[in-house]
């Protein structure tokens, strides 16, 4: 870590209430090493963040640019094959060892989402309310965090097009958090993957021919997972396989 700038006057009752104008150079923190976040959660990365951090004895302000290599984001998840960037704007309250996260906004390459809402660390483990949202993000781009998410996709196949648009919120503690909200999916379709062929006794039936790629024109989900429970969803879609 590296801090340029001014500080003072200290406090003699608590040094933690020093007024200070700097600016912070995070190269290299291990989320899962430091102790930031619990192994439980399955969350670990390697973190940078190029920012500044302005306190006036009670809140500290904090602005920047944070880049996550490796990250995952489920415990049977591996790293992501690209980095994530954040840019962001947070405020920490000192005595309540906790903030806000006014200002989120999160690429993956040309995807763009925003994260907004407020945690606290006064806990055994990191407590957040946290909203997700994103619209019309390229599947082509997101493909690369999907490993972080313990997504995999069927062996050899490949996302060739398609647009993902979510909107979720996470409560909890981050070992036991609750997401609930929507996603919705646009004309995506998966090369060297046929979904009828899965369904064979359907194809006969239907004189259907196989195509080496499957096609969704439309598919939106309303989701709820927690730790303590299988994930939930209800979804509807509309499926076309075809060879054009």
């Amino acid at each position: 870590m590296k801090l340029q700038g001014k500080a003072g006057p200290i406090p003699q009752a608590n040094v933690i209430e020093t007024p200070f104008d700097l600016s912070l150079a995070i190269a290299r923190l291990d989320l899962a090493g430091s102790g930031f976040a619990q192994p439980s959660s399955g969350i670990a990365g390697i973190v940078a963040l190029d920012g500044s951090a302005a306190s006036n004895g009670h809140s500290v302000d904090i602005k920047g640019k944070l880049t996550a290599d490796n990250l995952k984001l489920a415990k049977g998840g591996s790293p992501a094959k690209r980095a994530v960037q954040i840019d962001l704007a947070l405020s920490h309250d000192l005595a309540k060892q906790g903030g806000t996260l006014e200002r989120s906004t999160i690429h993956i390459g040309a995807a763009q989402a925003s994260l907004n809402g407020t945690y606290r660390l006064n806990e055994e483990s990191p407590v957040i309310s946290m909203k997700l949202t994103g619209s019309k993000m390229a599947l082509t781009e997101l493909a690369a965090i999907l490993p972080a998410l313990d997504v995999v996709l069927p062996a050899g196949s490949n996302i060739e097009r398609g647009t993902l648009s979510v909107d979720v919120t996470s409560l909890g503690a981050v070992d036991r958090l609750l997401t609930t909200g929507t996603i919705a999916v646009d004309d995506a379709r998966l090369n060297n993957f046929d979904l009828g062929s899965k369904m064979k006794t359907l194809q006969q039936l239907s004189g259907i021919q196989g195509e080496p790629r499957t096609t969704i024109q439309t598919l939106s989900a309303s989701i709820a997972a927690s730790p303590e429970g299988p994930l939930s969803a209800t979804s509807a879609w509309s499926l076309r396989r075809s060879g054009t």
